[in-house]
């Protein structure tokens, strides 16, 4: 059995050879740490899990899901499953399921708390992530590599911050800035972005902090869209679900 909970990755380090070191086999490895997406991938500093409980405590716990403050208004009226199901028909109810306490928890902390304020996010967040379906975007974010921009000043920045939660935060500097938001550390672990709780929590926090939540109790749904994507870039599909939110939340 091995003698410590975790092993942190030094140059040279595969998993399988960090499993043969500590007599487990390269499945049991993998299947501890789900937040390795590519076991061919893994980088020095990085943790791997040499514990089943302490792998479970970290990916379920608060070190993986970061501080959640209080509920900021007692009187939050959450959307229901047969909301969403209304507002993204297209995706399987499992899928809606699982997302719904996420996206009730990050809208109830950051003041996403009228029918006005819901159904802009929820139109928005839809266009983005694919009616709530993706929570990283399909490109590799090899186009993003080498953007200043972007803060990516590092060899596989691109790859390695691509588009990730409800709204598709990109670029290092964008995720030292969340991280710091949400208390995870996104600079080592991008990929928990992907999570239900953090991909919705992300989007959230990046709605409040633009002023969005204003623009939408004005109306001005299309200086929504500009404001999160710099253009116009899929309006007509952001309007539809608008169209659909409107009549799913009154």
């Amino acid at each position: 059995m091995p003698q410590a909970s975790f092993h942190t990755v030094v140059p040279g380090d595969t998993l399988a050879r960090i499993a043969r070191a500590n007599d487990l086999s390269l499945k049991a490895l993998e299947d501890m740490n789900p937040q390795i997406h590519d076991p061919a991938r893994i980088h020095p500093g990085d943790k791997v899990w040499l514990s089943p409980a302490e792998a479970r405590a970290e990916v379920h716990g608060d070190a993986f899901v970061g501080h959640v403050a209080a509920p900021q208004n007692d009187g939050y009226q959450p959307v229901t499953l047969e909301q969403l199901r209304s507002i993204f028909p297209v995706t399987s109810r499992s899928k809606l399921q699982s997302m719904l306490g996420p996206i009730n928890r990050a809208m109830n902390e950051f003041e996403i708390n009228t029918p006005a304020r819901q159904r802009a996010f929820l139109a928005q967040v839809g266009h983005e992530s694919m009616g709530l379906q993706r929570t990283r975007e399909f490109a590799s974010g090899r186009a993003y590599e080498g953007r200043s921009d972007l803060g990516n000043t590092q060899p596989g920045d691109g790859r390695r911050f691509r588009g990730r939660g409800l709204l598709q935060i990109t670029g290092r500097a964008n995720y030292a800035r969340m991280g710091k938001a949400l208390d995870l550390n996104l600079l080592r672990h991008p990929e928990l972005l992907e999570q239900p709780l953090n991909a919705a929590r992300s989007a959230a926090q990046f709605w409040q902090s633009r002023g969005l939540n204003e623009l939408a109790d004005e109306g001005r749904f299309t200086k929504i869209t500009r404001r999160i994507n710099g253009g116009l870039r899929g309006q007509a599909d952001r309007v539809k679900y608008l169209r659909r939110a409107e009549r799913a939340i009154p």
